[in-house]
């Protein structure tokens, strides 16, 4: 029997939900060539847009890919042994290949300009083990052994393109260029620490000769520079001096500052670069930019990507509790516990019967739930965007069967007494508030001037309290 054919709106309706908006990250670009990160995999675009392949179907996070010059291979960042180390992959896809066995890659770099070497960051040498103390290594292509780099602790390096070189090879174990090099120290976002100023604000460092003397530029820059490339004649890099992280550039000496990316919702995060075109993310989409256009807004260009995925991560799924319990709280008679996984609230008696849900199935988190005397469950609730305790009868409901505001602050713990509907709690706020559990009724008991306030606990006959206070 001849399956009814679709019109043309619901065939319209089919395509278009085959679509969905994903979160877009850490792309490279090579040639026409675009391969970024999403769902933790990897993916491919064509520049110019359209619908992503995805790559990789890892069982780790696969991370930081870096393209190669002739555009057939992708280096990149996963955990698929062990600890984090750098793989190789074709750009069509297929099998990862193991480069390195060192167990503490924090992202890959790049490529080298002939194409034979990746270059990538590790703190595997360093005393500390932070990033602070990571340096710049390199391992063939083909495999091999690896070797660090002599330009001390840095973040990324970027070699001055070919066309304008005009010095000799650098010496002293470093790759060999012909030209200047500039290198991104202490940081590679400023995304997370907005408009830092500290003793970790990112510093760029150019050795405009290759001569392997290298001079910091841009010092009385009020702004993080994180991630500085050298495209064209000039050196490229993330800035927030002006309160959003946008893409500028400048002349190797640090003078002539250009804004080149001019972003006023979101920062500009991980651009890369193949000399031509630059791509980065904003939040969560892909952006790029042809250098050889004029600057200016205009040139800015969000790439339209059409993302089909199962968001497998996002269906329903079983799992053992145990490996998300947050709290456990036993009932005063001892015959039964509640309980939050997941941020769910549950209870479930010792010896017979099943686990009881309470309250809203998804999309709500319950903390800190306490047994009252009554065996009903008093926990704290997001459920209307702002806490609040709530208070469950033993039956799966999704209402409480009632619900008070909570003291000023944030409550750090949570105590009920054995013997009466009383409830004591502990604020962000250094404060000691105590509660009736049935009227709502709210009074200060304590104040620190010091600390917090912790550890609350009621006496068995429920007339005295115990707490530590500094």
């Amino acid at each position: 029997m001849p399956m009814p054919r679709k019109n043309s709106t619901s065939a319209q309706k089919s395509n278009s939900s085959a679509f969905a908006q994903g979160y877009f990250r850490q792309p490279d670009v090579q040639g026409e060539l675009v391969v970024f990160q999403s769902e933790d995999d990897l993916w491919a675009v064509p520049l110019a847009g359209g619908t992503a392949r995805r790559l990789t179907n890892s069982r780790s996070e696969a991370r930081s890919p870096r393209i190669s010059p002739d555009g057939d291979w992708i280096a990149l960042c996963a955990m698929e042994e062990g600890d984090h180390d750098v793989y190789l992959m074709p750009t069509s896809g297929g099998a990862m290949q193991r480069l390195t066995w060192l167990n503490s890659v924090i992202h890959v770099v790049g490529w080298s300009p002939d194409g034979q070497d990746v270059y990538f960051v590790s703190v595997h040498e360093a005393i500390h083990h932070r990033g602070a103390d990571a340096w710049i290594y390199r391992v063939s292509s083909a495999g091999g052994p690896v070797e660090r780099l002599s330009y001390g602790p840095a973040m990324t390096v970027s070699y001055q393109p070919p066309a304008t070189s005009h010095q000799p090879p650098a010496t002293n174990n470093q790759p060999p260029t012909e030209g200047g090099i500039v290198l991104g120290r202490n940081s590679l976002a400023n995304s997370r620490w907005k408009r830092y100023a500290g003793g970790m604000v990112g510093e760029l460092w150019v050795d405009a000769e290759g001569t392997g003397a290298f001079q910091r530029i841009l010092k009385d820059l009020h702004g993080n520079p994180v991630r500085p490339q050298w495209i064209g004649s000039r050196i490229w890099f993330v800035s927030d001096h002006e309160g959003i992280g946008n893409l500028y550039s400048c002349n190797p000496d640090g003078s002539d500052l250009q804004p080149e990316s001019f972003q006023r919702e979101y920062y500009v995060r991980e651009p890369a670069s193949d000399g031509r075109h630059v791509v980065y993310h904003v939040g969560g989409d892909l952006w790029r930019i042809d250098v050889q256009q004029p600057r200016g807004p205009e040139r800015e260009q969000r790439i339209n990507i059409q993302w089909a995925t199962q968001r497998s991560r996002m269906q329903r799924r079983f799992f053992f509790g145990d490996h998300y319990l947050e709290d456990i709280d036993l009932h005063p008679e001892g015959h039964g516990v509640a309980l939050t996984a997941r941020g769910k609230l549950f209870g479930m008696p010792l010896w017979e019967l099943a686990a009881i849900q309470l309250g809203v199935r998804d999309g709500v988190r319950y903390r800190l739930q306490r047994w009252l005397p009554d065996s009903r469950v008093a926990v704290i609730s997001d459920v209307k965007g702002q806490e609040r305790l709530e208070v469950f009868s033993m039956e799966p409901t999704l209402t409480p069967g009632t619900s008070f505001r909570l003291p000023p602050g944030r409550v750090q713990d949570l105590a009920a007494s054995s013997r009466h509907p009383h409830l004591v709690m502990t604020t962000s706020r250094m404060e000691l508030w105590w509660m009736n559990a049935n009227t709502g009724r709210l009074r200060l008991l304590d104040q620190s001037e010091v600390s917090e306030i912790d550890d609350p606990a009621f006496s068995p006959d429920g007339r005295w309290l115990a707490y530590s206070k500094n």
